[in-house]
């Protein structure tokens, strides 16, 4: 039956690619069209930034105004970051210029002031990219702007527009965008030029090419590639909520349920080959092959991604500190974890195998006993620095909890096939797993500010553990297809260098001030690029390399 589907499933993909194949050359004019219109939109969005405004203003007495600025498509979302001041004088009629940090300005709101009073504004001035210049005049001003409590009345004077202070936080807020997008006829011809170049680029390749670089599979030539599908999968869902965390502030804490994922993903994966022979971690051959795929899974990348980060600005001292994982800043503070557990791996192995004679349930009993207590050792006596430089915890759990379920599967659960009601019964455990991960890493929905993921870290590594036990377990059912989704195996396949690359990716983002849902995409869609070429350019080639050694040693 299980083979019947996968017949049918190459069938239809063989189909399919067929199908794009013959419509290959008008795939190429959508996408080159698709192409000039984002170019397009964002030569507008950046011929449209707001570089400075001033205001021209007179007052009865002293005291400050702010004003705000907002990028907002729909409507206004003012806040105190994205603000400037300046004091004004009494009875001094005077220009106050407001430096921006050159972004585009949809909407503006003044406040002129925290004190009750009179405030006349006779004019508007704003500059844009190319020295275009938008002039409000005091009538523009009456018609545009509208008061936004009762603690400010708005009349309309002969030169001016006269603003009556009532009381605290008065607030003018433009009604509409009063800023036009920049739109010149003369950016057509270079985006023209920039879009024909490119599809003389993209026609070089052939569809097959672009596939297989874009959607990269790893290629397994033995019968558990099923099972490790799914496993590809959920790490690119582990990908997806560290980028979520970084970008989408309502996942805030669905990162470090994604880190568990992968820490329990490597317990899992390192201990597969030693749990079905163990004889192979006596063997110096063997240890100094896992020692090297270590060291070629890690290295390559990150010391690229430490040089482009503190190299480059010869920050060497950041540089070796992270290079020998002294130092973890930011998002790195998970590579000495999981450096720390690799050279921890064989001997808990060792353990397993010499003192508790490769008994299973005294693995079983042995393994729950640290994941339990571990945290309650370790408090304050075994750390690593993390974010920020501060201390954080090993979480031996996490990984450890891969490691016990990949006893429990491949010494116990390999030959059982799960009857029907056992597969429903894991699905929705597995479902419950990953709307908790998801949606309940944090506390938001249930009012209260805990990073859940990470207060309760042993339950989510243990959680997580139980989720790659699920999907190797269950075989050919739908949860495991829909971990084994093309896109999302694909994701999990780059997801190193998506994880290394996508802070720098955000700050490039962040230059356009995109927020919520369509910074998420951003990111993800271009750090997922950013990942293919890492993946087929610098990671492959080493990974590549030592499979072929590893293949003819073998023959």
């Amino acid at each position: 039956m299980m083979s019947l589907e996968i017949v049918r499933k190459k069938s239809f993909c063989h189909s399919f690619r067929n199908i794009l194949e013959e419509k290959w050359n008008v795939i190429l004019y959508s996408i080159s069209f698709l192409f000039f219109i984002l170019t397009t939109c964002l030569a507008v969005f950046f011929l449209s930034r707001v570089y400075s405004a001033s205001v021209i203003v007179d007052s009865d007495h002293a005291d400050t105004v702010q004003i705000y600025f907002d990028y907002s498509i729909f409507s206004p979302h003012f806040k105190e970051q994205k603000s400037l001041s300046k004091e004004v004088l009494t009875g001094d009629k005077k220009t106050l210029a407001f430096k921006f940090p050159a972004m585009p300005v949809n909407y503006i709101r003044i406040d002129p002031g925290e004190k009750k009073g009179k405030v006349k504004i006779y004019q508007i001035r704003i500059q844009q990219e190319l020295g275009r210049e938008i002039v409000l005049s005091y009538k523009d001003i009456y018609a545009g702007f509208y008061c936004a409590d009762n603690n400010v009345d708005m009349v309309l004077g002969d030169s001016f527009v006269e603003l009556s202070i009532t009381g605290e936080d008065p607030q003018l807020i433009s009604s509409s965008k009063l800023l036009k997008k920049t739109f010149p006829i003369f950016i057509f011809v270079p985006v023209a030029v920039i879009t024909f170049c490119f599809y003389l680029f993209l026609s070089r390749f052939s569809l097959s090419f672009l596939l297989s670089f874009f959607l990269p599979h790893r290629k397994q030539p033995s019968s558990s590639t099923s099972v490790i599908e799914p496993l590809d999968g959920l790490r690119g869902y582990a990908a997806l909520l560290v980028v979520a965390e970084h970008t989408w502030h309502p996942f805030l804490g669905a990162g470090h349920s994604g880190v568990l994922i992968f820490f329990s993903l490597s317990g899992f994966l390192l201990a597969r080959p030693y749990v079905e022979n163990p004889a192979r971690l006596f063997s110096l051959v063997e240890i100094s092959k896992y020692i090297e795929r270590r060291v070629k899974r890690i290295f390559p990348l990150y010391l690229i991604y430490l040089f482009l980060v503190y190299g480059i600005s010869l920050r060497l001292g950041d540089f070796f500190l992270h290079a020998f994982f002294i130092k973890g800043l930011g998002h790195l503070w998970t590579l000495p974890q999981e450096m720390l557990f690799y050279f921890l791996f064989p001997f808990i192995l060792a353990v397993n195998w010499l003192l508790l004679r490769n008994n299973l349930l005294l693995i079983i009993f042995f393994l729950c006993s640290v994941i339990g207590g571990w945290y309650d050792f370790s408090s304050g006596e075994i750390y690593l620095y993390g974010m920020f430089f501060s201390k954080l915890p090993f979480m031996l759990p996490a990984f450890l909890s891969g490691t016990l379920f990949s006893y429990v599967y491949y010494r116990f659960l390999k030959d059982i096939t799960p009857s029907q009601n056992i597969r429903i019964l894991l699905s929705l455990i597995a479902i419950g797993i990953v709307i908790t991960f998801t949606f309940f890493s944090n506390g938001q929905l249930l009012d209260s500010s805990d990073i859940y993921a990470f207060r309760f870290r042993t339950t989510y590594g243990v959680c997580a553990a139980l989720l790659i036990l699920i999907l190797v377990f269950m075989g050919d059912c739908f949860f495991t297809k829909l971990f084994s989704q093309p896109f999302l195996v694909s994701i999990g396949v780059v997801s190193y260098g998506l994880y290394l690359f996508h802070p720098l990716v955000i700050n490039l983002i962040d230059k356009f001030h995109l927020t919520g849902g369509i910074r998420f995409a951003a990111t993800l869609l271009c750090s997922y690029v950013v990942a293919c070429f890492t993946y087929h350019l610098l990671e492959a080639p080493f990974l590549t390399k030592t499979r072929k050694e590893v293949i003819i040693k073998n023959s």
